[in-house]
């Protein structure tokens, strides 16, 4: 059978650490990620408005200056005193302060002459102008029909859309403000035609980002400034831009909106100028947008990848630093339980291993002392076995070792012993021998026959006893492999209870990433109901809510892709936990034939006890027999005795007295 190949310990390491490491870095890449694209867009958002609101703001300090001017030109005398002249018939070209009243309109020009390319004066009554350069209106004139007209309807300063100047081919936009008489009625009109010209310059200053820039559009959607010159002077619903933009400024909203411009996504923000029909839109490209967190990510990602390999190499280094020595011991304990000792341990650590691999040091010396005590136990009974009973042993045994030493010199002692004393008792056998054999002659007979029985009788008996000797052997061996194989098979019930405890603490685990994901179920579904609420608003707001009504819709197809992703990972769990729930009932089942095996085992062992304790007993009675024998060899040796005038007994005993002295004498005492 090929043996299964095991997980090495650098894995498990390697497996385990990286595990835990990978899913921590992971997590903190996730936040970050979060908290800087969150902290990123809003700084984006922050941006296109602080830009859009100082672009607003510097030009409606531009636009404020020439509104000054205009209503300031408005009180000037010299112009009202044409106007009160002026007659339905009597145009301003005729009225006696002519000259005086060119001269006080180019003088009121003359303050900006770069951007004031003309100021004139409207008369009412007569339906006629003159301006600052002497030109004038000729024939039928009417001033209902200039877009400037509303200052008198409206009664106040007013800014017309602008125009592009055919003679310069310039941009041009006209501020005029209504001139009153005494009794507050308006008489005339005064305007300039100023040039667009500094607003673009203004303009073309903010750079937000590397492509973003600001653009100037009136509430009828009219580029006035955009840094394309094509595009300026263009409605935007002649040009390739989504509604979005459009109906934010037709709805004065004042917002960051997203839009489409000639193909591109587009983020920017609309800020109205004052109290004037005019727009600033700051505007980035969505790339721009989101490229700080592009930029982020792809950092984190070199960070997170060159991180991983540093910490590979550090985990796999830090590893095989454990691991080598852990490898280098199980070499060393497999050549051990081979029988080999001549092993050398060459592990240097100041920690737990540095302790096993002394310990192990210790071990294998302590192993070659008991070799060694082997080895001179073995010889030693080689010498007691040629006869040589004076033994010397060389080594100090330690442990159990020194009962054994004990116990030998005690053996050497006693067998010293019995032999002076067996020589003793030869030599007073073989003085003895002639008057045993006068008395056995008497009983000669009767002690043969009886000597026949009992040699008879104690063959008989030894049988038994070494039958039942080895019975009672083969039964404690049986008991003893028995009790080894309850250990084994207890020791595999524990180690089934251990794996049934892992696969319920798995079944617990499994239930709550259950919990969890019912909870993500739970979250979808309110997200999804959100997303349904917010599309409703969004429906309800008509256009305007159009946008945030695509996103609801996203939100709500995100809810329901997390429902379905929730709904197959719990499915897959409760496949897992059924499976569990079937391995942990063959587990039970298992568990349950061990402790039948158990049982059984427990009862063939006292079975097993019984029968040696039978044995035991049988062998009692045997020895018993035994004695009972003895005591009637000496029966008859107190028989033989009265032989011992028998001659023939006497010379067989001289000569059994004469062999036990040669047997005796090979003995080194």
């Amino acid at each position: 059978m090929k043996k299964e190949r095991k997980k090495g310990i650098l894995f498990e390491i390697n497996s385990k650490v990286l595990s835990v490491v990978l899913t921590t870095l992971i997590v903190l890449v996730m936040i970050v990620i979060v908290i800087v694209g969150n902290t990123s867009l809003t700084a984006k958002e922050e941006e296109l408005t602080l830009e859009s609101c100082m672009a607003s703001y510097q030009l409606e300090t531009f636009f404020t200056k020439y509104t000054s001017m205009i209503e300031q030109a408005r009180i000037n005398d010299t112009l009202k005193t044409a106007l009160k002249e002026t007659t339905s018939d009597l145009e301003l070209k005729d009225v006696s302060n002519n000259k005086e009243v060119i001269s006080a309109l180019y003088e009121i020009a003359s303050v900006d002459m770069e951007t004031i390319q003309t100021c004139f004066l409207v008369d009412i009554k007569s339906s006629s102008y003159i301006t600052s350069g002497g030109a004038y209106s000729e024939g039928n004139f009417d001033i209902t029909s200039r877009e400037w007209y509303s200052a008198v309807t409206k009664k106040q300063t007013v800014f017309t859309e602008p125009y592009l100047d055919i003679n310069t081919g310039q941009i041009v936009m006209t501020v005029a403000t209504p001139v009153f008489d005494d009794n507050n009625k308006v008489v005339g009109v005064i305007g300039f035609d100023i040039l667009l010209e500094e607003v673009s310059e203004v303009l073309a200053q903010y750079k937000i980002g590397t492509f973003g820039f600001v653009m100037l559009i009136s509430s009828d959607g009219l580029f006035i400034y955009h840094p394309n010159k094509e595009v300026q002077m263009k409605y935007l619903d002649e040009l390739e831009i989504s509604e979005d933009l459009l109906e934010a400024i037709e709805n004065e909203h004042e917002q960051l909106l997203k839009y489409k411009a000639f193909g591109e996504s587009k983020y920017g923000y609309t800020t109205k100028i004052g109290e004037l029909d005019f727009w600033v839109v700051s505007n980035i490209t969505s790339g721009e947008y989101f490229r700080t967190i592009i930029v982020i990510v792809a950092i984190l990602l070199c960070i997170i990848a060159v991180a991983i390999v540093i910490i590979v190499l550090s985990i796999n280094s830090v590893a095989k630093s454990i691991a080598k020595p852990i490898l280098s011991l199980n070499e060393v304990a497999e050549q051990i339980s081979m029988g080999n000792l001549d092993v050398k341990l060459e592990v240097n650590a100041n920690n737990e291993i540095g302790e096993l691999s002394n310990s192990i040091e210790k071990t294998v010396a302590r192993l070659k002392n008991y070799i060694a005590y082997i080895d001179e136990i073995s010889i030693v009974l080689n010498q007691l076995s040629d006869g040589k009973l004076n033994i010397r042993l060389k080594h100090d045994y330690a442990g159990e070792f020194a009962k054994v030493k004990e116990a030998m010199l005690h053996i050497s002692e006693a067998m010293k012993e019995i032999m002076k004393n067996v020589i003793s008792s030869a030599n007073q056998v073989s003085s003895g021998s002639d008057e045993l054999s006068r008395a056995a002659q008497t009983i000669a007979e009767g002690a043969t026959t009886q000597a026949a029985f009992v040699q008879e009788l104690v063959a008989t008996s030894n049988m038994v006893y070494e039958q039942v000797q080895e019975n009672a052997k083969d039964a404690e061996s049986s008991a003893t492999e028995t009790q080894k194989v309850m250990k084994m098979m207890e020791s595999s019930q524990e180690q089934m209870n251990q794996m049934m405890i892992a696969m319920d603490k798995i079944t617990d685990t499994s239930n709550e990433v259950v919990g969890i994901i019912k909870t993500i179920e739970e979250i979808a579904s309110q997200t999804n109901l959100l997303a349904l609420n917010a599309s409703i608003e969004a429906a309800r707001a008509g256009e305007a809510g159009r946008g945030f009504n695509v996103v609801a819709s996203e939100i709500g197809s995100l809810a329901d892709e997390s429902t379905k992703a929730a709904n197959t990972t719990k499915n897959m769990i409760g496949v897992s936990i059924s499976e569990i729930e079937k391995g942990t009932t063959l587990a039970k089942e298992v568990v349950t034939s061990i402790k039948q095996v158990l049982d059984g085992i427990e009862y063939v062992n006292q079975m097993i006890e019984k029968t040696a304790s039978s044995s035991m007993v049988q062998a009692q009675s045997v020895e018993e027999i035994r004695n009972g024998v003895n005591e009637m060899a000496k029966s008859i040796e107190d028989n033989s005795a009265a032989a011992e005038e028998s001659a023939a007994t006497s010379e067989e005993l001289a000569s059994q007295a004469a062999t036990l002295s040669d047997l005796v004498q090979k003995f080194e005492i």
